[in-house]
Order: structure tokens, then sequence, then C-alpha cells
């Protein structure tokens, strides 16, 4: 169904010039034709916008997964930035620690040494001085 042959096609004319007659059956044919066309160029501008859609409906589909991918490198540097800015935390306070030991006052190390009776020195604070 759908396809006509030329058989219904003559037939559909010889009605068509009995009913109309002969003198208008020529204008009647012109309009026809601008229908048709009409028609075709209709059906055309539809496919082309669902065309259009799918285009429209893709490009929202990759965008939406660029967002994604964006959102994800967004929470790795986050990530990476928490994990480095934990490990400047941990040397600072390395850091802190090394320069509290070197600060050591000059009268808190031993500064003088004495000899033991078995010959060994001795700092002051051993002999209990």
């Amino acid at each position: 169904m759908g396809k006509i042959g030329f058989g219904e096609v003559l037939l559909i004319l010889i009605i068509a010039l009995v009913v109309v007659g002969p003198d208008k059956l020529p204008a009647l044919g012109r309009q026809a034709g601008k229908a048709v066309r009409s028609l075709k160029k209709f059906i055309s501008d539809a496919a082309k916008e669902m065309d259009i859609d799918e285009d429209i409906k893709s490009v929202r589909k990759d965008i939406a997964d660029i967002q994604k991918d964006v959102r994800d490198i967004g929470k790795d540097i986050e990530s990476s930035v928490d994990s480095v800015t934990s490990v400047t935390e941990k040397a600072l306070r390395d850091t802190e620690k090394a320069a509290d030991l070197s600060s050591v006052t000059v009268s808190d190390t031993p500064q003088t040494t004495q000899k033991k009776t078995d010959g060994e020195e001795s700092t002051p604070q051993e002999k209990g001085e």
C-alpha cells in the first residue's frame, strides 16, 4: 500500500477530467503540484529539524560528560592539594622541632670535662657540682 501504479494514475486523471472539466484541469494540476512540492518541503524541513534536535541532544550529552569529567578532575586536584598540604604541615612541624632542639643554650651543655679516677672524662653534672 502507498504505491500508485500507472493504471491508478490514469483512472484518477479520467475521473478528474469528467468531474472538473477540460477547462479547469490544468489549473487544478498546477495547484496539486504546488501542494505536493509544499508537502515535500515541509517533510524535508521537519526531517532536518529532527536531525538538528538529535545533534542538540548529542551535544548536550557530550557537555554533561565533560562536566562530569571536570568535576572528577576537580576532586582529584582537591585530594592532591590536601595531601600536599598535610605533607607540608608535617615538614613544617619537623623543622620547628629541629629548630627548637638547636636553640638549646650554651649553659645547658657541659662545658668542661674532668678526669675520673679511672681515666675517663666526666662532666661537672656527673660529679655533682
